[in-house]
């Protein structure tokens, strides 16, 4: 969807290496080739982000990627409390970890066929010039900095250190990529302006308004959104949907003016177990929607934009 809509390049989800070479049900639901996962040409290009701490591990995996992706990413930023208890994300910006980000940078940029990638955040004290300077050296030949420090509780907490990134392009001759502080379009030329950055990655705004690249602004009314979206489910393979994943994305849609607080529509979408319920709960006028939750009596078509379910 977001490739329809102005976004260049795609990365997947974060791919845990050691746990997709053992875990077959886990390689599935991540990444399958078998449901056409970085192989329909309307899949490239396409990053796949990798993370792990032991080089072969990490090694293994990229290798079983690396011929349905156009590069991997080392995710050296995650600040997830299982990836600090693991040694994996951003336990790996600490000083000490350094000569083992080098060795497994140097490692995959000698072997793969794709080029490695680092995504990073700040390190204290100013060393995030040095660790970049660092991951070039390595064989790293892109750096996506988000410009905030690694906290398990506090991920998005304040704005980004649009600053800091700009430091981190001024000491490398690779591209540089500015993650953070993208709320609505006019950030992105902003970001752009002030980090000197050579491309913006966005995370969370894009799960809002899967149209900013295209420089469409937060729709107040995101119905051209969500039906666009569930068309897009209703016709990729099952392996490859998520009723979870779906209704989450339900929810983001409608941040803007429903904000998922409502405990009818909550309980509502969460009973939707197929498209056209998640389509029904999500479009069914707002003031038909109660308590009785017989709504699936309502017409899909009958649901008008302009009454767009608003508690």
């Amino acid at each position: 969807m977001v490739r329809r809509h102005g976004c260049a390049l795609p990365y997947t989800q974060m791919i845990i290496a050691n746990q997709f070479i053992s875990d077959a049900e886990y390689r599935a639901k991540t990444f399958a080739t078998s449901r056409g996962d970085g192989i329909n040409t309307d899949d490239r290009p396409l990053v796949v982000q990798i993370a792990g701490s032991d080089p072969d591990t990490l090694l293994e995996c990229a290798r079983m990627l690396q011929n349905h992706c156009d590069a991997i990413d080392l995710n050296l930023g995650c600040p997830q409390h299982r990836a600090i208890t693991d040694g994996y994300g951003a336990s790996l910006l600490h000083k000490e970890k350094w000569p083992t980000v080098s060795q497994i940078v140097r490692l995959l940029s000698a072997t793969l066929s794709v080029p490695i990638w680092c995504k990073i955040r700040l390190i204290p004290n100013n060393q995030t010039p040095a660790f970049a300077e660092m991951l070039q050296a390595s064989g790293c030949k892109l750096i996506t900095v988000h410009g905030r420090y690694a906290s398990a509780t506090r991920r998005r907490n304040g704005a980004a250190d649009l600053d800091a990134i700009r430091a981190v392009k001024d000491a490398v001759s690779i591209p540089v990529v500015a993650n953070g502080n993208v709320r609505g379009v006019e950030d992105l030329q902003r970001n752009m302006r002030l980090t000197g950055a050579d491309g913006i990655m966005v995370g969370e705004a894009i799960l809002v308004n899967p149209y900013i690249f295209e420089g469409s602004q937060t729709p107040e009314n995101p119905s051209d959104i969500i039906r666009e979206y569930l068309e897009i489910c209703a016709q990729v393979p099952p392996a490859a949907f998520s009723i979870i994943s779906a209704r989450q994305h339900i929810r983001n849609f409608l941040r803007p003016n429903v904000r998922s607080n409502s405990p009818q529509f909550k309980e509502a979408l969460q009973r939707a177990v197929t498209i056209p319920e998640i389509l029904t709960v999500a479009m069914i006028p707002k003031k038909q929607f109660c308590r009785t939750w017989n709504i699936w009596i309502f017409s899909v078509e009958l649901a008008k934009p302009e009454n767009l379910f608003i508690p």
